[in-house]
């Protein structure tokens, strides 16, 4: 009895440990500097022209949290699918005495492609957008 349960206590172990490196090699990170010029115009910020973006494509099933820090006024985070439908936001207002970050977290399937876009409404000229891609499956 005893030896079974040292076993199957080493088969768990050697299974985690197997799949615990394969996990890791789909989670992912970066960051990027947004330079926008202020006010996005009468169409707000969402797949506006003036919007600088950036793609991500999902190595895997995951979570991609993007996190918009390092800037000054109102800016806004948006995180579109590749047709520009947005999957969330983050639209709080700096101005009215928010703190000055944004965070988007939203469920991606492997091989999506997203756009993080970060906005200027009524800020300095540029925002650090970092991001964190975490498999799932």
């Amino acid at each position: 009895m005893r030896k079974s349960i040292i076993l199957l206590t080493a088969l768990v172990l050697a299974a985690t440990s197997l799949a615990a490196p394969a996990l890791a090699a789909k989670s992912k990170k970066g960051s990027f500097t947004a330079q926008a010029l202020p006010y996005p115009g009468p169409d707000g910020c969402n797949n506006s022209a003036s919007q600088v973006t950036e793609a991500f494509k999902a190595p895997a099933t995951g979570i991609l949290t993007v996190t918009m820090v390092d800037f000054d006024g109102d800016w806004d985070l948006f995180v579109n699918d590749s047709s520009g439908s947005e999957l969330g936001s983050a639209t709080a207002s700096q101005l009215t005495g928010d703190a000055p970050e944004e965070e988007v977290l939203v469920a991606v399937r492997k091989g999506s492609q997203v756009l993080m876009g970060p906005c200027n409404w009524a800020g300095g000229m540029s925002a650090t957008v970092n991001w964190v891609f975490k498999a799932t499956k």
